[in-house]
């Protein structure tokens, strides 16, 4: 008896997706680098379908050898790794600070010294150290425009697909009550299900911001919303009250900067919400205390974890107990979190190491805040710059519940945003400190760019690409 199809294809499209990326690491590396990030992105939140192509060989290093074709692409064009702005001084300060740390916790933990990769430790700051290389491949890799929208349709695509397979799987469970084994975390993974609705409360307030600043034709313009919908109704089944109030938050930073209408639409949604979601989703909200008027076992666990936390942060304030040390730890049951990320980076990297990351933190905020208030730039560069404001405010409330920054599931596509903003104020004229010959590439190129910026927009807004 034959096989249909639809039998076929769950086998076949990691053996495709495989093929792809072997296509893509030679395209990326000897004819147009970009090509390798526009296969890598859409992949990152969708950890589980990665995961399959471990059976491959290489498999396991598929992000890696991705970016490794990206880097021999950027560097056969003669072009710049790190090009220079205010964001690298504190990534270099990043990577220079974890690594350090990290031997400062193997001798706190008595454990090896983080030589290779094989150290767990040493994969996982490598891990985190590729997020932010993702980062620069893109302002690399990424110069015009017309790039920008096509790396944005495919982060959409791959949203779109992610939210399918998960609101359809929902959708099926009785959510009449909570329970936590109704949870999932889908194609996210490792991140967990409070780290997709992170991402979704993410992506949902950048599309916003985009929308409220970009002109766009119809066509365009629903299918952003159709992406922002299929993203709320994710966060609804995710039953996280950490996503619920970074969308909320993230929403109402737009709402006051751009879009008036959001405050009257969110106003309206927190009269009426109850009515709208699920049984479950109720509960969740509501049970920060049972009925006894005591804290519900979530919320009292995290406060035991805070509270230990900071017995361990007041021993060691200035560098902490190192890089990656708190889940080897075990002090408080199996949770290898505080459930808190300022909580987590005070206990392991002290004070030098919260003052880094709110350093990145506010530098991205500040690059898309600056794009999107750059009168020079275009709608659609603004509309950029808003998002990202937006996107790293959600990040901001996200990080307050859990660590929802080290998982390239979830920062990746902040990371990507960023560049593409940076990017943005390179075409607008106004970033500073840009490395001097990609200045010279910028000034001398610029009337040239400037004029294929405008046929796109036009483009872009054609009737023909309305259909």
């Amino acid at each position: 008896m034959g096989l249909h199809l639809s039998e076929l294809l769950p086998g076949l499209i990691p053996l495709l997706l495989y093929i792809a990326g072997l296509a893509a690491f030679f395209a990326s590396a000897f004819w147009r680098p970009e090509i390798g990030i526009y296969y890598i992105v859409p992949l990152l939140p969708l950890q589980t379908l990665r995961f399959r192509l471990h059976e491959y060989p290489l498999g396991a290093q598929w992000i890696d050898l991705a970016l490794l074709g990206v880097v021999i692409g950027v560097l056969r064009k003669g072009d710049s790794i790190f090009i220079n702005t205010p964001l690298r001084r504190w990534l270099s300060v990043l990577a220079v600070l974890t690594y350090l740390s990290l031997w400062r916790g193997a001798f706190f933990l008595d454990f090896p010294f983080p030589f290779w990769f094989n150290d767990e430790r040493m994969s996982d700051w490598k891990n985190y150290m590729v997020i932010f290389l993702l980062f620069f491949l893109v302002l690399a890799s990424i110069k015009n425009t017309k790039q920008m929208k096509v790396l944005l349709l495919l982060m959409c695509l791959s949203v779109l697909i992610m939210n399918r397979s998960y609101n359809n799987f929902m959708g099926q469970r009785n959510l009449s009550t909570f329970s936590y084994e109704a949870r999932d975390a889908g194609a996210i993974g490792y991140a967990g299900v409070n780290g997709l609705a992170a991402l979704e409360a993410q992506f949902s307030v950048f599309l916003l911001g985009l929308c409220s600043v970009h002109k766009m034709k119809s066509l365009p313009k629903i299918g952003y919303l159709v992406v922002i919908g299929t993203c709320l109704v994710t966060i609804t089944y995710t039953m996280s009250r950490g996503g619920y109030a970074a969308v909320i938050v993230g929403v109402l930073f737009i709402g006051l900067l751009k879009n008036r209408k959001l405050l009257l639409i969110l106003a309206v949604f927190l009269l009426t919400w109850q009515s709208l979601v699920p049984g479950a989703v109720r509960e969740r909200v509501f049970m920060t205390q049972d009925s006894n008027g005591e804290l519900d076992s979530s919320a009292g666990t995290r406060l035991i974890l805070w509270k230990n936390a900071v017995e361990i942060v007041k021993a060691n304030p200035g560098i902490g107990t190192g890089f990656d040390t708190y889940k080897f730890m075990h002090l408080v049951g199996g949770f290898e979190d505080t459930h808190n990320y300022y909580v987590k980076v005070m206990l392991e990297m002290g004070i030098v190491g919260l003052i880094v990351f709110l350093g990145i933190i506010s530098r991205m905020f500040t690059a898309g805040y600056s794009l999107f208030r750059t009168a020079l730039a275009e709608d659609f560069l603004r509309g950029i710059g808003l998002g990202l404001a937006g996107m790293v405010v959600t990040t901001m409330v996200a990080n307050a519940f859990g660590d929802r920054w080290t998982y390239i599931e979830e920062t990746g596509f902040l990371c990507v945003i960023a560049a593409m903003a940076i990017r943005g104020r390179m075409i607008a004229g106004e970033e500073p400190g840009v490395e001097q010959n990609a200045a010279i590439e910028e000034q001398a190129g610029a009337s040239t760019e400037i004029g294929q910026v405008r046929d796109f927009a036009l483009g872009w807004n054609s009737p023909a690409n309305s259909r």
